[in-house]
């Protein structure tokens, strides 16, 4: 029997996984339920992405119709947290990527990304082909081999000498050298796959590749 609006269960007390089967089996109530209950991490979402207040509304519209309707691929006992932010990233890295393609001025270059990543002015200031970038680049780092982004996030990201990131992963320095020219070099893949790198400098060593 489908479930209404009426059924007598509390819809507090069951998970996001059950509450997401409900509202497919057409419970109104369950899919507003789901929704409020991660209301915060979807607003603190939008604000860690450096969104423009002014684009939220139109982003998590977006994306909570995608949540409606893809509700019955959830896979999971728990909570569905992980899954409505990758729902929400992936929503607002197309929107502006969108309206990145919109603006004449567009910065696609891959030089000192890291860096602007480490110090990302006000998000009130953010335009939208950096705030793509940041996705990307934010995406393309966690897709690394665990070893690799340990090493481009200590030295690229918090600006670690290359013996300090040894003594910090324990790991001899030519390993950290050769650890982080990969890295390097899978993110410009990324990000030239993209269409944020319209060139690719050519360098004497791979390990001189910088963002």
């Amino acid at each position: 029997m489908p479930a209404t609006d009426q059924t007598t269960t509390d819809h507090d007390d069951l998970t996001d996984a059950q509450l997401l089967q409900r509202h497919c089996d057409g419970c109104r109530r369950a899919y507003r339920v789901l929704i409020t209950r991660h209301e915060r991490l979807l607003t603190w979402t939008l604000h860690h992405l450096r969104i423009a207040p002014e684009q939220h509304a139109d982003i998590l519209q977006d994306a909570l119709l995608k949540v409606h309707r893809q509700a019955a691929s959830f896979r999971g006992n728990g909570g569905a947290g992980p899954w409505l932010r990758t729902i929400l990233t992936n929503t607002a890295l197309t929107h502006l990527r969108d309206a990145g393609r919109r603006r004449e001025d567009v910065d696609g270059g891959a030089d000192g990304l890291l860096d602007r990543l480490r110090h990302t002015p006000d998000p009130r200031v953010v335009d939208a082909a950096r705030t793509v970038q940041r996705l990307v680049l934010i995406e393309a780092v966690n897709n690394l081999h665990p070893g690799l982004r340990e090493a481009v996030v200590l030295s690229d990201l918090h600006g670690l000498s290359m013996e300090d990131v040894s003594s910090r992963t324990g790991v001899p320095v030519g390993t950290v050298k050769s650890r982080l020219s990969r890295a390097r070099r899978q993110l410009r893949a990324h990000l030239t796959t993209a269409g944020l790198v319209p060139t690719v400098r050519s360098t004497p060593s791979a390990d001189t590749v910088t963002l």
